[in-house]
């Protein structure tokens, strides 16, 4: 009997187990296909039901199989690609490895944050490889970057051959983008003159060995190919529907809406890409609805091949059980902490990056790229691995609840906002999505100081110095000249802004730099006086870009920080002078230059007998140097009270994220914000949602006041996590009032820097608490 039992439930338990695991199958089979059937239901939702099968009844087996093979083979092209790349770093992953963690990617991109979801997909597949998450991430940035380089020249040759009336416009767009890549270049050369050391040379020795120039030509050969790949299955369709067209153009525009469809702005290009179809196909005369087809049909066709590949991976290719090692015999990877120096890697061109940003005008909104976002990405990744098994001690109680908190309050009003007024790109993708964004920001520089500690910080303040120092010297002496001369574009009256696109947005990155150089060039010891000179000079520089700005707010609170500097001995009276004097260095140049070009036209007139036709007035008034008109304070008094009225009917839990502007576009058709912080968070997110926010500011506060208490008992120098604090505390209270400056990138960097538990201060005597 009881043999008979066991017998009875070791059949059952066979079943059973055989049941679940179909059922597991059928789970995984059914997470992958309803995206598929979401996007058919509702793509056939945008045109009529009818007419969109239609267009699926004319196109013959072949043609689906065609498209299908070419995502089939793009799959593998990829792969080869990640498998190459993650081979210059020294990883030797084996291929089926390499494409099970692509096809995760894929799959990730369907139900996480772009680009962020291929990372994590990558990086878990290949978690028992031993290989970093800082590799994972700059594997995966760099591909990223190829590939838009490819893409965008291709795209750049399409328009040329497309719409040569365009050319001028675009090349605009390649003059600004010149302009920033020659102060980058700049700036990139003072950094190497200044001296690396032995192991940041070693480093970027990578980059530049013959091995990297092997691997990173095999990189890109697969990437042009899989581009090109990717541009034929738009070309075949649209070539079916319209033989009329002749080959250049159909290839020149698919190049175009291919390059649109791979930017990391949507979940898998799935909304970027019918966008882009239905605008380039439009002005080669395809109907919408056809426009829509193709790009619909080939979006399914696609994720039908991730299907097939997925249980191909699953199946079919056996993983490799051990695990990758580094490759010690290349001479380079020896006794490099590889993962530190790539932490570094990112973190150096956050800071460099992050106060570039390129704007491109499609009416009726301005697109503002910045590609540091994609850095700000990679230091989530290895952030959030840090922050899940719980490696981050910080300086502020309950922190890691607040990186929690935040992203539910986002999420909640952001479902509010839907329930109320419905779905918004600009919530969704400015406001949600960017939240994100700011949040690698902050986990970048926390990642770094916990590898570097202060001397990490003290290069990273001296990087954001001198590419502050190039950018106000750039704009200020150069551009000028370049305009008088037709070498750039005028663009008279925009203001003194920088490369931020708002003048408001570069004074409070100039302000940031300014407050960190003072406390660099006060609490820096073991160096010379020239050091410190320089310190000071970059300092005054920066200070009359701030003037220059003619932002009054932060007119303002740069003469409340020179106060509260003087105050806690930071700066002194000779140091205000040294300021002062460097600030008058720049100007006085211009002036000198202006005055040499007047005096030698003069010359030139005189002895050539010409009359003197040319005075170089136009210098002096490039930019636009005048304070706020009255329109603009009309319209940031009008924000406050229509913000303060938002709040009012909806107190408690907000009226969603992103209502305020929805609701001018829907009355005056214009993307406007509220110029208050404060005031924001209460309209959007009501008191519940703002209360988070508010209890850890009052937290920072108790950490800043307990030190300025030791400061005055002790004479007890502010360590400099907390000298951060105040700086943030003091720029949202005073800037806070009068701007949204919750979404400037730089606050939250040095967010980040401020956040963990190793002491940063300068002084010599923090240790006396």
């Amino acid at each position: 009997m009881r043999e008979k039992i066991v017998y009875n439930f070791n059949v059952l338990y066979r079943k059973s187990s055989a049941v679940l695991l179909k059922l597991n199958i059928i789970k995984k089979i059914f997470f992958i296909v309803i995206p598929l059937i979401f996007f058919v239901t509702i793509s056939s939702h945008i045109f009529a039901a009818r007419q969109f099968l239609d267009y699926f009844f004319q196109v013959p087996f072949f043609l689906f199989f065609a498209v299908f093979f070419i995502f089939f083979l793009n799959f593998f092209l990829t792969s080869t690609r990640l498998m190459l790349a993650y081979r210059q770093f020294g990883y030797a992953v084996p291929f089926r490895n390499i494409f099970k963690a692509g096809i995760m990617g894929q799959i990730s991109g369907y139900f996480m944050i772009p680009f962020f979801s291929a990372m994590v997909g990558q990086h878990y597949s290949l978690k028992n490889f031993g290989i970093p998450r800082a590799v994972t991430a700059i594997v995966a940035l760099y591909e990223r970057v190829l590939m838009g380089i490819i893409a965008s020249c291709l795209s750049l040759c399409s328009v040329f051959l497309i719409w040569p009336h365009l050319v001028s416009k675009v090349m605009m767009y390649c003059f600004q983008f010149i302009e920033i890549c020659a102060v980058i270049l700049c700036i990139f050369c003072v950094l190497v003159f200044r001296g690396w050391s032995l192991k940041e040379k070693k480093f970027f020795s990578l980059f530049l060995s013959k091995r990297s120039f092997i691997y990173g030509s095999g990189i890109v050969f697969f990437s042009f190919l899989s581009f090109f790949l990717v541009a034929n299955s738009f070309m075949v369709l649209l070539f079916f529907f319209n033989q009329s067209f002749s080959y250049k153009i159909i290839l020149g525009s698919c190049l175009i809406v291919s390059f649109i469809s791979s930017l990391p702005i949507s979940f898998n290009g799935w909304g970027v890409r019918e966008f882009a179809s239905v605008t380039v196909f439009k002005t080669l005369g395809v109907p919408i609805e056809e426009s829509l087809f193709i790009s619909i049909f080939i979006g399914a066709v696609s994720l039908f091949s991730l299907i097939i590949l997925s249980l191909l991976s699953k199946y079919v290719l056996k993983e490799s059980k051990y695990t990758s090692q580094l490759i010690v015999e290349i001479p380079l990877f020896k006794g490099l902490n590889l993962e530190k120096f790539l932490i570094a890697f990112l973190t150096y061109s956050a800071s460099i990056g992050l106060f570039f940003q390129l704007h491109f005008s499609i009416p009726p909104i301005m697109i503002n790229i910045s590609p540091t976002d994609l850095i700000a990405l990679c230091g989530l990744l290895i952030f959030f691995d840090e922050f899940y098994h719980d490696r981050i001690r910080y300086t502020v109680p309950y922190m890691k609840t607040f990186f929690i908190c935040l992203p539910v309050v986002f999420s909640v009003s952001l479902l509010n906002g839907i329930f109320h007024f419905g779905f918004t790109s600009w919530a969704f993708y400015n406001k949600f999505l960017g939240l994100f964004v700011l949040l690698g920001y902050a986990g970048l520089g926390i990642v770094f100081v916990k590898n570097f500690g202060k001397q990490g910080v003290y290069r990273i303040i001296d990087i954001m110095g001198i590419t502050l120092f190039f950018i106000v010297l750039f704009k200020f002496l150069f551009v000028p000249f370049f305009m008088e001369f037709g070498i750039l574009n005028a663009r008279s009256g925009e203001g003194f802004q920088g490369y931020a696109g708002n003048r408001n947005a570069f004074a409070i990155q100039l302000l940031s730099v300014f407050c960190l150089l003072c406390y660099r060039s006060k609490y820096c010891f073991n160096v010379s006086k020239s050091f410190i000179s320089m310190q000071n000079f970059l300092s005054g520089v920066i200070l009359m870009g701030i003037y220059y700005t003619y932002s009054r707010g932060c007119i303002i609170a740069t003469l409340c920080f020179i106060a509260m500097f003087m105050f806690f001995k930071i700066m002194t009276l000779k140091n205000l002078f040294h300021l002062f004097f460097s600030a008058l260095f720049l100007p006085a140049i211009f002036y000198l230059l202006n005055g040499a070009l007047i005096f030698f036209n003069l010359i030139v007139a005189y002895f050539s007998s010409l009359p003197f036709s040319w005075l170089p007035s136009y210098l002096l008034s490039v930019y636009s140097f005048q304070y706020s008109d009255e329109q603009s304070n009309q319209e940031r008094v009008y924000t406050l009270i229509e913000g303060v009225k938002l709040w009012l009917s909806y107190p408690l839990f907000g009226a969603g994220l992103g209502r305020f502007v929805f609701n001018e576009l829907e009355k005056k058709h214009r993307y406007l914000t509220i110029h208050h912080t404060f005031l924001w968070f209460l309209a959007e997110f009501g008191v519940l949602g703002t209360f988070p926010v508010c209890f850890y500011g009052y937290q920072i506060m108790k950490e800043i006041k307990t030190h300025i208490k030791y400061f005055f008992k002790f004479k007890y120098n502010i360590p400099f996590e907390n000298f951060l604090h105040l700086i943030l505390l003091v720029i949202i209270c005073l800037l806070g009032q009068i701007y949204e400056i919750f979404y400037q990138r730089i606050l939250w960097l040095i967010f980040g820097f401020s956040l963990t538990t190793l002491r940063l201060s300068f002084g010599t005597n923090d240790s006396k608490k």
